[in-house]
This record gives C-alpha cells, structure tokens and sequence, in this order.
C-alpha cells in the first residue's frame, strides 16, 4: 500500500496541566552550545490521522552532540532535539488504526511526503523532500507532540521502554547488513558505537537466517 501523501512534521502538542497556557516544555540544543530547557507553542487536537505522545524515553545520538558543537554538515542550532523515541499514547485521531491510548510506540523520524515517486515505489528512505525529527524540523523531547500515525509502530507487549527506544539505531545496523549483495561472508565493521553495535546483532543474525532477539 502507498503511502497516504502528508507533510508528515511533528507538531508539539498541549499538555494537560498547560493547556490553558498553551505551552509545553522543550529540550532544545541551544546557540551556545548548551542543552537548554524552553518553552514552545502548543497546538490544537490531533488531526484525524494523528497520534498525540508523550516521550518515555529518548536516546541522545552522535548526531545530536554535532548539532551542539556545530559539527554538523546540515543543521545548526537552536533546535529541539529527539529523534529516537519511545512513548506512551495519549489519545488519536478518529482515523488511526495504527495504535490505540495507552499504547507504547517507537517513533520511525523520518518524515516524508508520501507523494513522489521513491516514495510511492516504498523506497520512502530516498524522499527527496523527508525531514528527520530533532534537525530539519522540532524533535521528540517534548511533554507532548503530535505525529501521524504512520511514523508510529506499536511496541509488544512486555517490552520495557527503555529497550524499545533503541529501535531506530538498532534499524540502522540492520538496514546496512540488508544492503549487503549476494549475503554475507566475513564482515569488517570499522567502529564499536552503538551503531556498530547494532551492524554485528543483525549480521550474526542473518548468518543464522533467524530475526534478531
């Protein structure tokens, strides 16, 4: 199934205690090279393909302390950070079926279009317009945000969060053993990072023609 088109930006979303104030608290990476605390709109409903959330736990990445330091190729601070994420839902839009409140997710951050052609062919990671929450647009370090629900992937029951949000580097290591042609026979990995990590998981995984556990 394609994709349904979608700017696809995660919106901050009210707090229950803050909704009269129309505020939630941010993590942002600030312009002086410090982690800062801030506050940010908050926006109406979720719309009705949206899940509002509210972060459990959120891994800091590589990437993120770039940002800081301004060693970043792309992105320069100030930005609110977070794009590995797990999270508890608070309520949905009238249209999800992806997940229900009180379920905890993974966030998949990278946001697409949906419409165009890499996209459409469910190459969605080449989207010549995505976005990554936590750099091009407001990440996941919020009381609350909204996101729609096809970034949204139910966690199992009996996973604890604190395992959960390492899905997205943990997808990183097994995307790369994926793209290996013709399978693989012995394997160099250059670096034992988290990343790296995640690499030698999925290809002692795929040597044993079993999923990862």
């Amino acid at each position: 199934m394609n994709p349904t088109p979608s700017t696809g930006a995660a919106r901050p979303a009210a707090d229950t205690a803050d909704a009269t104030s129309g505020s939630v608290r941010q993590v942002v990476l600030g312009e002086d090279g410090r982690v800062q605390l801030r506050e940010g709109a908050a926006p109406g409903p979720c719309g009705p393909t949206e899940v509002l959330l509210a972060p459990l736990r959120l891994g800091i990445c590589g990437s993120d302390m770039h940002v800081l330091r301004r060693a970043h190729p792309f992105i320069s601070p100030p930005v609110v950070t977070g794009h590995e994420c797990a999270a508890r839902v608070v309520a949905t839009g009238s249209e999800v079926t992806a997940c229900a409140s009180g379920d905890m997710v993974v966030v998949n951050p990278l946001l697409t279009c949906g419409a165009c052609d890499r996209c459409r062919a469910e190459r969605a990671n080449l989207c010549s317009s995505a976005k990554v929450l936590g750099f091009a647009v407001p990440g996941a370090a919020r009381d609350r945000f909204a996101l729609d629900q096809r970034y949204c992937h139910r966690v199992p029951d009996g996973v604890p969060a604190a395992r959960a949000v390492l899905a997205e580097p943990l997808a990183v290591g097994w995307h790369a053993v994926g793209r290996a042609a013709g399978g693989l026979g012995r394997v160099l990995i250059i670096g034992g990072g988290p990343v790296g990590l995640a690499v030698l998981h999925a290809a002692r995984a795929a040597a044993r023609n079993t999923s990862p556990r």
